[in-house]
């Protein structure tokens, strides 16, 4: 399973967009988070806050797809946030080297 936008439950708010995720299947969700990212990227979005609220598994394509982004935040000068990360979520970051990309000197 992958985690994918729940597009339903996108806030934009001002300059920052909240993306919630759910677990689920397929590759075309993870085409739709970049999507999102462009479309409110284009609408002036600046702040991009990805809610993993629920979320117990991330497969390797999600996971590129997140770092992909955050690539691209930080070369545009966005701030781009994973937000209510789950401990087991936490845990696969560290074992990827990917908890201090993600969280900086907080992690």
């Amino acid at each position: 399973m992958a985690i994918i936008p729940d597009d339903s439950d996108l806030a934009t708010r001002r300059s920052t967009a909240v993306i919630r995720f759910v677990e689920g299947a397929g590759g075309t969700q993870l085409e739709q988070l970049t999507t999102l990212f462009k479309r409110h990227e284009s609408e002036g979005v600046r702040t991009f806050l990805i809610d993993l609220d629920g979320v117990s598994y991330i497969s390797s394509t999600a996971l590129a797809t997140l770092v992909q982004l955050r690539k691209k935040a930080d070369k545009e000068g966005y701030d781009f946030q994973l937000i209510n990360v789950s401990h087991h979520i936490h845990e696969i970051l560290r074992t990827t080297r990917l908890l201090k990309f993600f969280f900086g000197d907080e992690a």
